[in-house]
């Protein structure tokens, strides 16, 4: 049973809205905690003539947190795009409701718990 049933399209819009604010607040977070990273990636690649294995380590460490700080704002984007288009909720798959709790425990859901577990995407993805 979908745990949207007793809610209004009204209440639903009022939610995804709620949502879609902590979506804007956390691009903002991560955009720059991202920037940051691309600083001190440019630091470290101005002192490259030196280069140690600690440096090497730090610089992978660093493009590699880029690239997940990356990932995940791609996915907030979209989620925003959902949200301003009026299909954020659906699921991608069956088209059927996602459940508010689900969206709200992960705002960039585009599956619902059926459609993921067949899938075989895991439940709860850390971008």
């Amino acid at each position: 049973m979908n745990g949207n049933v007793a809610l209004k399209a009204h209440d639903i819009s009022q939610i995804h809205a709620a949502i879609g604010e902590g979506i804007s607040k956390e691009i903002d977070e991560k955009t720059a905690i991202r920037d940051r990273k691309l600083i001190e990636l440019e630091e470290l690649e101005r002192s490259k003539s030196d280069d140690t294995s600690q440096q090497l380590a730090t610089r992978e460490n660093l493009s590699s947190e880029i690239r997940r700080l990356n990932a995940r704002l791609l996915a907030l984007r979209e989620a925003k795009d959902r949200i301003a288009s009026g299909v954020y909720g659906l699921c991608r798959h069956c088209k059927e409701q996602i459940p508010v709790r689900r969206l709200q425990a992960m705002p960039i859901a585009t599956a619902c718990v059926n459609c993921a577990d067949e899938a075989g995407r895991p439940h709860l993805v850390h971008l």
